[in-house]
């Protein structure tokens, strides 16, 4: 993430570095000291920057996404719970795939109550 914000930082800071004062419209050209003209190249780094911060943000999304399906690998070789009543994989157990299992509501006791959403924390799922 800290990648992602400082490439972000960068490219906000990279377009009055690459020409002189004044800000560009969207095809790198504004009116300066010597009258209308445009950075072309300019423009073209900026846009190739701010597509890199993108690209960067949709990686570090599919690796965050690729560590948890992971984790649900893991979690569900080692949990009876996850194998029976998780039909989705997604390493949770929804109150809808309780219900169709037989086992709504769920208590703190069950075993599949660690891999399901307590919201208001009473011990119960799925009332």
């Amino acid at each position: 993430m800290k990648i992602i914000l400082a490439a972000a930082a960068f490219a906000l800071s990279a377009s009055p570095a690459l020409g002189h004062e004044g800000d560009l419209n969207r095809d790198g050209c504004h009116t300066g000291p010597e009258g209308y003209h445009c950075h072309g190249a300019g423009a073209k780094v900026e846009s190739f920057l701010i597509v890199a911060v993108a690209a960067a943000g949709v990686m570090y999304y599919v690796h965050e996404r690729e560590k948890r399906r992971e984790s649900c690998r893991l979690h569900t070789n080692s949990s009876e719970a996850l194998q029976e009543y998780d039909d989705n994989g997604n390493c949770r157990i929804s109150c809808k795939e309780a219900r169709r299992h037989g086992i709504a509501p769920v208590v703190k006791d069950h075993p599949a109550y660690r891999w399901m959403r307590d919201r208001n924390q009473d011990g119960l799922v799925c009332e």
